[in-house]
C-alpha cells in the first residue's frame, strides 16, 4: 500500500484583484449622479433670480425645502433597493434584478402618490407658518413646493431606478438620465420664468425635474 500522504493544509481563497481603471470609470459617473441635484437647484435659482427678482428668489428658497427635505426622508428606498437589486443580479443576473425592482417602484409610487394631498396640497401652508416664512413670500414659495410636489411619485420612482442600475454595476445610463433631466431643467426654467411665459417662481417649479 502506498503511503499515506499528510492533507495538504487549506488554503484560504485569494482576495480578487480590483481594477483601478474599472473603479474609477464606474465611480466617475456615479459621482456626477450625485451632483446633479444641487447643479438643477443652481439652475433654478439662476434664472428664476434673473428674471423674477430678489423677492422671488427669497421665495424659492422655502420652496425648494418643503419640495426637498419631504422626499429625502424617504431616501430609505434607494438605499434599500440598491442591496437589494445587487443581491439579486448577483444570484439571478438580470432577471432577478428586475423581479426584484418591481416592488420597490411599486412602493415609490405609492409613497409618492400619498405625499399629494396631505403632504403638498394641504400641509404646504401650515408648514410656511411654522417655518415662520415671511407673508409676503409665502404665495410664491407655496405655488413652487405644490408644483415640485406634484412630481414626488415620479421623483420617488427615479431615485429607486437610478439605484437599481447602480446596483447593476451600470453608472452610464444614470449619469445620461440625470444630464438629460438637467437640460431639461433649464430649457424648461427658460421658457417659463424668461421667455415666453414669464411665469416667475412657479415657472421655475413647472420647469424642474425630479433630481
Amino acid at each position: 500500500l502506498a503511503p499515506r500522504r499528510a492533507a495538504e493544509p487549506t488554503r484560504a481563497a485569494e482576495p480578487a484583484i480590483v481594477d483601478k481603471t474599472a473603479m474609477l470609470k464606474f465611480y466617475g459617473p456615479a459621482l456626477g449622479i450625485f451632483l446633479a441635484g444641487p447643479l438643477m437647484s443652481n439652475i433654478d435659482n439662476a434664472i428664476v433670480g434673473r428674471a423674477a427678482g430678489v423677492s422671488a428668489l427669497a421665495a424659492l428658497s422655502p420652496g425648494t425645502v418643503l419640495a426637498d427635505q419631504v422626499l429625502y426622508l424617504f431616501s430609505f428606498l434607494s438605499r434599500a433597493t440598491t442591496g437589494i437589486v445587487a443581491r439579486a443580479y448577483a444570484s439571478d443576473g438580470a432577471d432577478g434584478a428586475k423581479r426584484a425592482l418591481r416592488p420597490a417602484l411599486a412602493l415609490a409610487f405609492a409613497i409618492g402618490a400619498c405625499l399629494l394631498v396631505p403632504g403638498y396640497a394641504l400641509g404646504t401652508s401650515s408648514a410656511l407658518r411654522a417655518l415662520r416664512v415671511a407673508p409676503e413670500l409665502r404665495p410664491d414659495a407655496a405655488a413652487y413646493a405644490i408644483i415640485r410636489g406634484i412630481a414626488a411619485p415620479f421623483a420617488l420612482c427615479q431615485s429607486v431606478a437610478l439605484a437599481a442600475l447602480l446596483a447593476a454595476r451600470d453608472a452610464k445610463t444614470p449619469l445620461k438620465v440625470v444630464l438629460g433631466a438637467a437640460a431639461l431643467n433649464l430649457v424648461g426654467d427658460w421658457a417659463l420664468c424668461v421667455w415666453p411665459l414669464q411665469l416667475g417662481v412657479a415657472g421655475g417649479g413647472g420647469g424642474a425635474t425630479p433630481p
